[in-house]
């Protein structure tokens, strides 16, 4: 007899919170969730240390260029840029960390919900599948782009003002079901319908991602999170519906 999956805010909340539990439990989940964060926080450690050992010389090359009472006002600048310039750098590495080791998160997910990760057998079938991946954003994009914009001109009408604040927040939601989808072997219009299917609890999961953003890092904390609960509730979806 199959279980029924708990599609109410309730479930979806103890899914989200059994899932941080679970990650921060597992030795192997939790070094999946760090890995990202850390190489990032290295980055920045890294290059702010580079650049402050080296602040003088950068700022006397910079100044040798300019009039002399610019050298004060360059120093401060290129020390104050410093900051940004290596949070940005860090983000970048911490993404593409990230990428990968969310989806060894999914993957496990996906495995101990009892469905099997599609997994490319070759170079050629990575190529196709990247190539395929690439195709489906666009796609994506463009389909989301039209829906955004239909949702922002129906606004103009008060009953429905609230209609791109709630699409943006089943965009954000969608994003989290769309890669589990994805390594389930889904393509893009099955998991468009999949998502649209289940569009209450994507949107759930949407608003539970943008109340996470309120919080300094939340979003950053919550993401591999979400990507896990998502992957969970997605083997849900598809045990429920096999015969």
């Amino acid at each position: 007899m199959k279980a029924n999956v708990d599609s109410s805010a309730f479930g979806l909340l103890w899914t989200v919170t059994s899932a941080a539990l679970k990650i921060f439990t597992s030795p192997r989940l939790l070094s999946l969730y760090l890995a990202p964060l850390l190489s990032g926080l290295l980055t920045l450690i890294g290059l702010l240390t580079v650049f402050w050992t080296n602040i003088s010389e950068i700022t006397a090359h910079l100044s040798s260029y300019l009039p002399d009472w610019l050298s004060l006002p360059t120093s401060i600048m290129v020390f104050i840029l410093t900051l940004p310039v290596s949070t940005v750098a860090a983000v970048l590495v911490m993404n593409v960390a990230g990428a990968f080791f969310i989806e060894m998160l999914i993957d496990s997910a996906l495995k101990s919900g009892g469905v099997t990760p599609d997994q490319p057998e070759n170079f050629i079938t990575v190529l196709r599948s990247t190539i395929r991946a690439l195709r489906d954003d666009l796609v994506r994009i463009i389909v989301f782009f039209i829906l955004t914009l239909f949702a922002t001109l129906l606004a103009v009408f008060p009953p429905l003002s609230a209609l791109p604040f709630l699409v943006g927040l089943f965009l954000l939601g969608y994003n989290m079901y769309d890669l589990p989808l994805a390594l389930a072997g889904f393509c893009l219009k099955e998991r468009l319908y999949i998502s649209f299917k289940h569009a209450t609890e994507v949107l759930l999961m949407g608003t539970v991602f943008s109340l996470m953003l309120v919080a300094p890092f939340g979003g950053l904390l919550f993401l591999p999170v979400g990507y896990y609960a998502a992957a969970e509730r997605v083997a849900g979806w598809l045990n429920h519906s096999r015969p």
